[in-house]
Formats: C-alpha cells, sequence, structure tokens
C-alpha cells in the first residue's frame, strides 16, 4: 500500500524516505520568497533552513513536493518566487506497489 505524508516541515523527508514512505508533500518554505533570478529553486532565502526549498526532490523510490503557498513570513514580499496553488493528482497506475511474497 502506498503512504502519503502531509509534513509542514521538508526537512523530514530524509527519515520519511528512510521509512518507506513513497510521497511526502509540505510546505513551510514559501519558496524561499526571494529568490535569484532564473536559480530561485537553488538560489533563494530558504536554502540557509534546507535544501528542500520548492518543487518536486526525490530519494531513492521516495519523492517529496514542497509548494511555494500563498504566504509569506515576516514581510509579505515575493520576488523571483512567485506563490503558486498545486494541484496534485494521484493515480493508482502511477504509484509504485510493493510485491506481494
Amino acid at each position: 500500500m502506498p503512504t502519503l505524508l502531509l509534513a509542514h516541515d521538508p526537512a523530514l523527508f530524509p527519515d520519511a524516505a528512510s521509512r518507506a514512505v513513497d510521497l511526502t508533500l509540505s510546505g513551510h518554505t514559501h519558496g524561499g520568497q526571494i529568490g535569484v533570478p532564473f536559480f530561485a529553486k537553488r538560489f533563494n532565502l530558504a536554502r540557509v533552513m534546507t535544501p528542500f526549498t520548492t518543487g518536486l526532490y526525490h530519494s531513492g523510490a521516495a519523492a517529496l513536493y514542497v509548494s511555494r503557498g500563498l504566504g509569506s513570513t515576516g514581510l509579505p514580499v515575493r520576488i523571483f518566487v512567485p506563490a503558486e496553488i498545486t494541484l496534485i493528482t494521484l493515480r493508482s497506475d502511477a504509484l509504485p506497489v510493493a510485491a506481494a511474497a
């Protein structure tokens, strides 16, 4: 049975992946709110806290999606890191299935 984890903080992803969680959905970072043009996923303010700042990440068979969300932390500023509402469609034929022994 596939496992889905809703985790506020994406820093939990390595532990979730080690426990065979298939998909972790997270937020918390707001995508860094301020990023470098064209490189906002790699160079943004959230990078100080975590390597998982925005978008899709993989570790083995596990996946993490970090949403930038709608809000902000502190000052309501977003530069090169637009707000987002994420729509994720889960399909049974697309998820890994453990083989029965």
